[in-house]
């Protein structure tokens, strides 16, 4: 009888070890998921899923570290000169439409100069 107790508790002691070992495994799994790739950029943080801030511009947090996503000068020249459509880092066609509100007195008869810049800052066209 007492074989067979103690038979029991060390049966019961291994398998409250396994879970234990178990939980910990897939709990350090998860929180080591975003971690294993060093993240460097909105976009890298954007692309493994980590969440997105509300906010103008849009902010992502990663391991400690907080990235924005890139508008360009927007914010510099946003007394001057905002712009509805499309928005910064928005895809647009071959053609397309500029939208927005200009003020000040850089213009001449609602005239002034555009450029329409690639990811990689190369003047696609001017006008």
């Amino acid at each position: 009888m007492k074989i067979k107790t103690i038979a029991i508790v060390t049966s019961l002691v291994a398998l409250v070890v396994l879970v234990i070992v178990g939980i910990y495994v897939i709990t350090s799994e998860k929180s080591d998921k975003g971690a294993k790739k060093d993240i460097t950029s909105f976009e890298e943080c954007a692309e493994a899923g980590y969440p997105i801030m509300e906010s103008y511009p849009e902010q992502c947090a990663a391991n400690g570290k907080t990235f924005t996503r890139d508008i360009g000068n927007e914010m510099e020249k946003y007394d001057l000169v905002r712009i509805s459509s499309p928005r910064p880092g928005e895809e647009v066609g071959n053609n397309f439409s500029l939208e927005g509100q200009a003020r000040g007195y850089w213009f001449f008869e609602a005239t002034f100069p555009v450029s329409l810049e690639s990811d990689d800052g190369e003047v696609i066209a001017e006008t």
